[in-house]
């Protein structure tokens, strides 16, 4: 049985959307956002199949996406989530990856490309401003996600 990581209501201000099968980051990612910020909500799925689901049944502000997943690899994964929904911001976050790679998630639609082990608070309410997520921090600057 699959475990599904949600955190908020859903009366919550703003909603995102992980796509990531990566348990332990999932677990972690989620866990920083529930203690540093308010007003969001937070949804992980773990392929496209699964995304694209949750899309049709909910309205999101924002998509954190993983690289690598159960059904797809590369930037590949960019252009898949951008050809479902265009207008979302989609924000990369990955294990692994190059300047060239950088290059090609910006070229696919990706609008942040960050790795995971330099993921941190600051970095995330920035990206949350530049998105026009109007999210409250709770101070604990400076954290390292993994």
């Amino acid at each position: 049985m699959e475990e599904e990581i949600t955190f908020g209501d859903s009366d919550a201000e703003k909603r995102v959307l992980l796509i990531d099968d990566d348990f332990g980051f999932v677990q972690a990612f989620t866990e920083v956002l529930k203690e540093n910020f308010s007003l969001i909500d937070i949804k992980n799925e773990k392929s496209i199949k699964r995304a694209e689901s949750a899309l049709r049944a909910g309205d999101f502000d924002l998509i954190f996406l993983d690289l690598n997943i159960e059904d797809s690899i590369g930037p590949a994964t960019v252009k898949e989530m951008r050809r479902i929904t265009p207008d979302i911001p989609l924000i990369v976050v990955t294990k692994f990856g190059s300047s060239l790679v950088q290059e090609e998630v910006k070229a696919c639609g990706g609008n942040f490309f960050l790795l995971k082990s330099e993921v941190t608070v600051e970095k995330l309410f920035s990206i949350f401003q530049s998105c026009g997520l109007d999210v409250q921090k709770i101070e604990n600057p400076g954290i390292k996600i993994i």
